[in-house]
Protein backbone atom coordinates (compact mmCIF):
# COMPACT_ATOMS: atom_id res chain seq x y z
CA UNK A 1 0.00 0.00 0.00
CA UNK A 2 2.86 2.41 0.83
CA UNK A 3 4.39 1.84 -2.63
CA UNK A 4 1.06 2.48 -4.36
CA UNK A 5 0.49 5.73 -2.43
CA UNK A 6 4.04 6.85 -3.19
CA UNK A 7 3.47 6.37 -6.92
CA UNK A 8 0.19 8.27 -6.81
CA UNK A 9 1.59 11.27 -4.96
CA UNK A 10 4.66 11.22 -7.18
CA UNK A 11 2.25 11.45 -10.12
CA UNK A 12 0.71 14.62 -8.69
CA UNK A 13 4.19 16.01 -8.03
CA UNK A 14 4.82 15.86 -11.77
CA UNK A 15 2.55 18.89 -12.18
CA UNK A 16 4.63 21.84 -13.39
CA UNK A 17 3.70 25.51 -13.54
CA UNK A 18 3.30 27.83 -16.52
CA UNK A 19 2.20 31.51 -16.41
CA UNK A 20 -0.86 33.09 -18.07
CA UNK A 21 -1.98 36.75 -18.07
CA UNK A 22 -4.58 39.22 -16.64
CA UNK A 23 -7.76 38.56 -14.68
CA UNK A 24 -11.49 38.60 -15.44
CA UNK A 25 -14.48 38.81 -13.13
CA UNK A 26 -17.15 36.15 -13.79
CA UNK A 27 -20.24 37.11 -11.82
CA UNK A 28 -19.05 37.49 -8.22
CA UNK A 29 -16.05 35.23 -8.76
CA UNK A 30 -12.69 36.61 -9.90
CA UNK A 31 -10.70 34.32 -12.13
CA UNK A 32 -7.01 35.20 -11.83
CA UNK A 33 -5.41 34.70 -15.22
CA UNK A 34 -2.04 35.60 -13.70
CA UNK A 35 -2.22 32.49 -11.56
CA UNK A 36 0.08 29.65 -12.68
CA UNK A 37 -1.56 27.04 -14.86
CA UNK A 38 -0.91 23.41 -14.01
CA UNK A 39 0.32 21.07 -16.73
CA UNK A 40 -0.22 17.44 -15.78
CA UNK A 41 1.89 14.60 -17.11
CA UNK A 42 0.89 10.96 -17.51
CA UNK A 43 -2.60 9.64 -18.20
CA UNK A 44 -5.90 9.43 -16.34
CA UNK A 45 -4.92 6.04 -14.91
CA UNK A 46 -2.13 7.69 -12.90
CA UNK A 47 -4.66 9.70 -10.88
CA UNK A 48 -7.31 7.06 -10.22
CA UNK A 49 -7.70 4.86 -7.18
CA UNK A 50 -6.79 1.23 -7.89
CA UNK A 51 -9.46 -0.93 -9.45
CA UNK A 52 -9.16 -3.38 -6.54
CA UNK A 53 -9.98 -0.60 -4.08
CA UNK A 54 -12.99 0.49 -6.17
CA UNK A 55 -14.23 -3.10 -6.52
CA UNK A 56 -13.95 -3.47 -2.74
CA UNK A 57 -16.17 -0.39 -2.31
CA UNK A 58 -18.61 -1.75 -4.90
CA UNK A 59 -18.78 -5.11 -3.12
CA UNK A 60 -19.54 -3.36 0.19
CA UNK A 61 -22.35 -1.45 -1.51
CA UNK A 62 -23.73 -4.63 -3.08
CA UNK A 63 -23.43 -6.38 0.26
CA UNK A 64 -25.96 -4.10 1.91
CA UNK A 65 -23.95 -1.13 3.18
CA UNK A 66 -26.13 1.98 3.25
CA UNK A 67 -25.55 4.95 0.92
CA UNK A 68 -24.92 7.14 4.00
CA UNK A 69 -21.95 4.98 5.05
CA UNK A 70 -19.83 6.18 2.11
CA UNK A 71 -18.23 9.55 1.35
CA UNK A 72 -19.08 11.55 -1.78
CA UNK A 73 -15.87 10.42 -3.49
CA UNK A 74 -16.55 6.76 -2.68
CA UNK A 75 -20.15 7.04 -3.88
CA UNK A 76 -18.97 8.58 -7.14
CA UNK A 77 -16.48 5.76 -7.69
CA UNK A 78 -19.09 3.10 -6.94
CA UNK A 79 -21.63 4.67 -9.31
CA UNK A 80 -19.02 5.11 -12.03
CA UNK A 81 -18.01 1.46 -11.72
CA UNK A 82 -21.66 0.38 -12.01
CA UNK A 83 -22.08 2.65 -15.03
CA UNK A 84 -19.23 0.92 -16.84
CA UNK A 85 -20.92 -2.46 -16.44
CA UNK A 86 -24.33 -1.66 -17.94
CA UNK A 87 -25.89 -0.20 -21.05
CA UNK A 88 -26.82 3.42 -20.47
CA UNK A 89 -27.60 6.73 -22.13
CA UNK A 90 -26.63 10.21 -20.96
CA UNK A 91 -27.95 13.53 -22.14
CA UNK A 92 -26.00 16.60 -21.06
CA UNK A 93 -27.47 20.03 -21.81
CA UNK A 94 -26.51 23.52 -20.73
CA UNK A 95 -24.85 26.81 -21.52
CA UNK A 96 -21.33 27.98 -22.28
CA UNK A 97 -20.59 31.62 -21.35
CA UNK A 98 -17.38 33.02 -22.86
CA UNK A 99 -16.20 36.27 -21.24
CA UNK A 100 -13.68 38.24 -23.31
CA UNK A 101 -12.80 41.70 -21.93
CA UNK A 102 -16.18 41.86 -20.20
CA UNK A 103 -18.15 40.88 -23.31
CA UNK A 104 -20.05 37.64 -22.66
CA UNK A 105 -21.15 35.35 -25.48
CA UNK A 106 -23.63 32.62 -24.59
CA UNK A 107 -23.85 29.35 -26.50
CA UNK A 108 -26.10 26.32 -25.95
CA UNK A 109 -24.46 22.89 -25.88
CA UNK A 110 -25.87 19.39 -25.98
CA UNK A 111 -23.87 16.20 -25.58
CA UNK A 112 -25.43 12.76 -25.81
CA UNK A 113 -23.48 9.66 -24.88
CA UNK A 114 -24.68 6.13 -25.53
CA UNK A 115 -22.98 2.98 -24.26
CA UNK A 116 -24.61 -0.17 -25.61
CA UNK A 117 -23.23 -3.68 -26.07
CA UNK A 118 -19.62 -2.54 -26.02
CA UNK A 119 -20.11 0.39 -28.42
CA UNK A 120 -19.78 4.00 -27.25
CA UNK A 121 -21.19 6.92 -29.28
CA UNK A 122 -20.74 10.57 -28.30
CA UNK A 123 -22.46 13.42 -30.16
CA UNK A 124 -21.26 16.87 -29.03
CA UNK A 125 -23.43 19.61 -30.55
CA UNK A 126 -23.16 23.36 -29.97
CA UNK A 127 -24.49 25.58 -32.77
CA UNK A 128 -22.99 29.07 -32.98
CA UNK A 129 -25.08 32.23 -32.93
CA UNK A 130 -22.71 33.69 -35.52
CA UNK A 131 -20.43 35.41 -33.02
CA UNK A 132 -16.86 34.59 -31.98
CA UNK A 133 -17.78 31.11 -30.75
CA UNK A 134 -17.59 28.50 -33.53
CA UNK A 135 -19.97 25.67 -34.28
CA UNK A 136 -19.15 22.44 -32.46
CA UNK A 137 -20.61 19.43 -34.29
CA UNK A 138 -18.58 16.34 -33.41
CA UNK A 139 -19.09 12.60 -33.14
CA UNK A 140 -16.82 10.03 -31.47
CA UNK A 141 -17.40 6.29 -31.92
CA UNK A 142 -15.56 3.57 -30.02
CA UNK A 143 -16.32 -0.10 -30.63
CA UNK A 144 -14.61 -2.11 -27.89
CA UNK A 145 -15.59 -5.35 -29.67
CA UNK A 146 -13.42 -4.51 -32.70
CA UNK A 147 -11.09 -1.84 -31.27
CA UNK A 148 -12.25 0.69 -33.89
CA UNK A 149 -12.01 4.35 -32.82
CA UNK A 150 -13.05 7.24 -35.06
CA UNK A 151 -13.80 10.96 -34.61
CA UNK A 152 -15.61 13.39 -36.89
CA UNK A 153 -15.38 17.14 -36.16
CA UNK A 154 -17.13 18.21 -39.38
CA UNK A 155 -20.76 17.27 -38.83
CA UNK A 156 -23.63 19.39 -40.13
CA UNK A 157 -26.70 20.38 -38.09
CA UNK A 158 -30.06 19.06 -39.28
CA UNK A 159 -32.09 21.66 -37.40
CA UNK A 160 -29.93 24.58 -36.32
CA UNK A 161 -33.04 26.80 -36.20
CA UNK A 162 -34.18 24.81 -33.15
CA UNK A 163 -31.18 25.27 -30.88
CA UNK A 164 -32.97 25.34 -27.54
CA UNK A 165 -34.43 21.86 -27.64
CA UNK A 166 -33.02 18.58 -26.41
CA UNK A 167 -33.58 16.89 -29.77
CA UNK A 168 -30.81 18.71 -31.64
CA UNK A 169 -29.56 16.39 -34.40
CA UNK A 170 -26.67 16.32 -36.87
CA UNK A 171 -25.33 14.31 -39.81
CA UNK A 172 -21.76 12.99 -40.05
CA UNK A 173 -20.19 11.93 -43.36
CA UNK A 174 -18.00 8.84 -43.38
CA UNK A 175 -15.22 10.57 -45.34
CA UNK A 176 -14.82 13.16 -42.56
CA UNK A 177 -13.93 10.65 -39.84
CA UNK A 178 -10.37 10.38 -38.56
CA UNK A 179 -9.38 6.91 -37.34
CA UNK A 180 -7.22 6.22 -34.28
CA UNK A 181 -5.42 3.23 -32.89
CA UNK A 182 -5.77 2.79 -29.13
CA UNK A 183 -2.21 4.08 -28.63
CA UNK A 184 -2.83 7.14 -30.83
CA UNK A 185 -5.99 7.94 -28.88
CA UNK A 186 -4.23 7.67 -25.50
CA UNK A 187 -1.39 9.88 -26.76
CA UNK A 188 -3.87 12.49 -28.03
CA UNK A 189 -6.30 12.53 -25.09
CA UNK A 190 -4.35 11.09 -22.10
CA UNK A 191 -6.98 8.43 -21.44
CA UNK A 192 -8.44 5.20 -22.75
CA UNK A 193 -11.32 5.51 -25.24
CA UNK A 194 -13.50 3.65 -22.74
CA UNK A 195 -13.63 6.61 -20.32
CA UNK A 196 -17.27 7.48 -19.59
CA UNK A 197 -17.18 10.67 -17.49
CA UNK A 198 -15.27 13.94 -17.99
CA UNK A 199 -13.36 14.04 -14.69
CA UNK A 200 -11.16 11.65 -12.73
CA UNK A 201 -12.72 11.55 -9.28
CA UNK A 202 -10.50 9.82 -6.74
CA UNK A 203 -8.95 10.23 -3.30
CA UNK A 204 -6.01 11.93 -5.03
CA UNK A 205 -7.84 14.43 -7.26
CA UNK A 206 -10.19 15.25 -4.37
CA UNK A 207 -7.29 15.56 -1.95
CA UNK A 208 -8.35 19.08 -0.96
CA UNK A 209 -11.20 17.47 0.98
CA UNK A 210 -13.92 19.75 -0.39
CA UNK A 211 -16.62 17.12 -0.69
CA UNK A 212 -19.52 15.85 1.40
CA UNK A 213 -18.51 13.19 3.89
CA UNK A 214 -21.98 11.64 3.67
CA UNK A 215 -24.83 11.94 1.15
CA UNK A 216 -28.09 13.74 1.91
CA UNK A 217 -31.25 11.65 1.55
CA UNK A 218 -33.94 13.43 -0.45
CA UNK A 219 -37.71 13.25 0.03
CA UNK A 220 -38.09 11.04 -3.06
CA UNK A 221 -35.66 8.43 -1.73
CA UNK A 222 -32.71 9.53 -3.87
CA UNK A 223 -29.40 10.79 -2.47
CA UNK A 224 -27.38 13.92 -3.29
CA UNK A 225 -23.82 15.04 -2.60
CA UNK A 226 -21.39 17.76 -3.68
CA UNK A 227 -17.77 17.65 -4.82
CA UNK A 228 -15.58 20.75 -5.32
CA UNK A 229 -12.11 20.78 -6.91
CA UNK A 230 -9.76 23.61 -7.88
CA UNK A 231 -6.14 24.40 -8.68
CA UNK A 232 -3.63 21.64 -9.34
CA UNK A 233 -6.04 18.96 -8.15
CA UNK A 234 -8.51 20.04 -10.84
CA UNK A 235 -5.75 19.94 -13.45
CA UNK A 236 -5.30 16.27 -12.54
CA UNK A 237 -9.05 15.56 -12.42
CA UNK A 238 -9.54 17.19 -15.83
CA UNK A 239 -6.47 15.67 -17.47
CA UNK A 240 -8.36 14.28 -20.48
CA UNK A 241 -11.37 16.59 -20.45
CA UNK A 242 -9.05 19.55 -21.08
CA UNK A 243 -7.68 17.70 -24.14
CA UNK A 244 -11.24 17.14 -25.39
CA UNK A 245 -12.03 20.84 -24.95
CA UNK A 246 -8.85 21.80 -26.77
CA UNK A 247 -9.51 19.34 -29.59
CA UNK A 248 -13.03 20.56 -30.36
CA UNK A 249 -12.67 24.29 -29.56
CA UNK A 250 -11.49 25.27 -33.03
CA UNK A 251 -10.38 28.91 -32.74
CA UNK A 252 -9.00 28.71 -29.20
CA UNK A 253 -6.70 26.60 -27.05
CA UNK A 254 -7.29 25.43 -23.50
CA UNK A 255 -5.01 27.24 -21.02
CA UNK A 256 -5.90 26.59 -17.38
CA UNK A 257 -8.53 25.29 -15.00
CA UNK A 258 -10.05 27.52 -12.33
CA UNK A 259 -12.77 25.64 -10.48
CA UNK A 260 -15.32 22.83 -10.59
CA UNK A 261 -18.46 22.20 -8.54
CA UNK A 262 -20.44 18.99 -9.07
CA UNK A 263 -23.82 18.26 -7.51
CA UNK A 264 -24.58 14.57 -7.93
CA UNK A 265 -27.80 12.62 -7.41
CA UNK A 266 -27.89 8.81 -7.22
CA UNK A 267 -30.61 6.28 -6.44
CA UNK A 268 -30.66 3.82 -3.53
CA UNK A 269 -28.92 1.25 -5.74
CA UNK A 270 -25.90 3.52 -6.34
CA UNK A 271 -26.83 4.43 -9.93
CA UNK A 272 -26.18 7.93 -11.23
CA UNK A 273 -29.38 9.87 -11.90
CA UNK A 274 -27.94 13.31 -12.61
CA UNK A 275 -24.79 15.40 -12.31
CA UNK A 276 -24.90 19.22 -12.39
CA UNK A 277 -21.56 20.80 -13.36
CA UNK A 278 -20.33 24.35 -12.81
CA UNK A 279 -16.94 24.64 -14.56
CA UNK A 280 -14.60 27.60 -15.05
CA UNK A 281 -11.45 27.65 -17.16
CA UNK A 282 -9.33 29.94 -19.33
CA UNK A 283 -8.86 29.66 -23.11
CA UNK A 284 -6.56 31.51 -25.53
CA UNK A 285 -7.74 32.68 -28.96
CA UNK A 286 -5.34 31.39 -31.62
CA UNK A 287 -5.25 34.57 -33.73
CA UNK A 288 -6.02 37.47 -31.39
CA UNK A 289 -4.25 36.13 -28.32
CA UNK A 290 -7.24 37.10 -26.15
CA UNK A 291 -7.76 34.91 -23.08
CA UNK A 292 -11.47 34.53 -22.41
CA UNK A 293 -12.79 32.95 -19.24
CA UNK A 294 -15.31 30.19 -19.97
CA UNK A 295 -18.09 29.27 -17.55
CA UNK A 296 -20.02 26.09 -18.28
CA UNK A 297 -23.29 25.17 -16.59
CA UNK A 298 -24.34 21.67 -17.60
CA UNK A 299 -26.77 19.06 -16.31
CA UNK A 300 -26.08 15.42 -17.16
CA UNK A 301 -29.09 13.06 -16.95
CA UNK A 302 -28.70 9.27 -16.94
CA UNK A 303 -31.04 6.65 -18.41
CA UNK A 304 -31.08 2.85 -18.08
CA UNK A 305 -33.01 -0.22 -19.20
CA UNK A 306 -35.87 0.47 -21.61
CA UNK A 307 -34.97 4.17 -21.69
CA UNK A 308 -31.68 3.45 -23.48
CA UNK A 309 -32.02 4.17 -27.24
CA UNK A 310 -30.68 1.88 -29.93
CA UNK A 311 -27.31 2.49 -31.59
CA UNK A 312 -29.05 3.43 -34.83
CA UNK A 313 -31.03 6.18 -33.09
CA UNK A 314 -27.86 7.90 -31.84
CA UNK A 315 -25.41 7.13 -34.68
CA UNK A 316 -27.37 9.34 -37.11
CA UNK A 317 -26.38 7.20 -40.07
CA UNK A 318 -22.74 6.55 -39.07
CA UNK A 319 -21.31 3.05 -38.99
CA UNK A 320 -19.49 1.43 -36.09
Amino acid sequence: MAIKRYKRFFGLALICLVAVVTGVAVGKIFVDQNAPAAVVTGTAADYKDSESDIVALYNKAQGGESVESFSAVELFEIAEYKLSKQNHYRLMTGDVDTNTFGIVVNQYQQTERLFRDGVSVVNKLSPSDGGVAPDVCAQTIYNSNTGKIKINLKGSFDNRDKKRIETLKATFKEEDFKYYTNQEYVEAFSCEPSELLPYVISSLTCGQGEYDKTAKKNADGTYSFEIKISGNHLAAAGIYYSKEIDYSAGVANFVAWDSLVMNVTIDKNFNFLSIAYLEKYVMKHKTTGAKPVVTNKFVDKFFYGEDVPTLEEVLNGSSY
